[in-house]
């Protein structure tokens, strides 16, 4: 009994030796062992655990209370919580932010395909010199015709750009192209030209560039197509 008690009592001094203690409470009828510490190596609490064990011959009660062990769970825990209210907060903020970048997203999205619809009436113009040799005429007659708004142009990289589909297959230039301009709007080039390309009921929901491919096409009906395109615009 005397060499386990001095055994016992080299783990109790082995305890204070630690880095961390607080008690050490031992029972010597019962074998238990109450540590309230955070770092006993676990092979010593073992060893004299076993010495007990082996000098009562009954198994002994051990146990041990982890204080700093459960102020660092605890931390973590906190530390988690407060991790996740964070991410909640942000995940907030940039949902209000998507909601206002959705309007520009569109307008960007809308203006890139305007550019795209743009490019592609591009290709179908030219430019004063070559629509001057349609026409026969100079390329000072073409500016002068557009400065008087008998001819649809939109500006380019290189100047003006004309729409050929103003010229009927005789080589002429249509005569109702000053009335059509008049109606959309001197200033809406680009309107002007999307008139040309939409589908209307009065012209058999043909666009006017399709239904002046027709031989009876009538050019009143154009007109008229174009009041009615201009009045569903505003």
């Amino acid at each position: 009994m005397t060499k386990f008690k001095n055994k016992t009592q080299d783990f109790e001094n082995e305890v204070k030796n630690t880095p961390e203690r607080v008690n050490v409470q031992h029972d010597a009828l019962t074998g238990q062992i109450e540590l309230s510490v955070s770092a006993v190596p676990q092979a010593i609490a073992s060893f004299y655990a076993h010495s007990f064990y082996t000098q009562k011959g009954v198994p002994p009660s051990f146990s041990v209370n982890d204080n700093s062990s459960n102020r660092r769970e605890k931390q973590v825990s906190t530390r988690i919580d407060n991790l996740e209210r964070e991410n909640h907060s942000l995940t907030i903020q940039i949902e209000k932010l998507k909601m206002k970048l959705e309007p520009y997203e569109r307008d960007m999205s809308e203006l890139e395909q305007l550019n795209d619809i743009k490019n592609a009436y591009l290709k179908n113009m030219v430019q004063s010199t070559v629509l001057g040799g349609m026409l026969n005429c100079t390329r000072q007659n073409i500016n002068r015709l557009r400065r008087e708004y008998k001819l649809i142009a939109v500006n380019g990289k290189n100047g003006h750009y004309f729409p050929t589909w103003q010229i009927d297959p005789s080589g002429q230039l249509y005569g109702f192209i000053d009335k059509v301009i008049s109606i959309i709007g001197v200033d809406n080039q680009w309107t002007q030209i999307q008139f040309f390309h939409t589908p209307s009921n009065l012209l058999e929901k043909m666009s006017p560039i399709t239904y002046l491919a027709k031989s009876d096409a009538k050019h009143d009906l154009i007109v008229k197509a174009a009041e009615h395109y201009n009045e569903q615009s505003y």
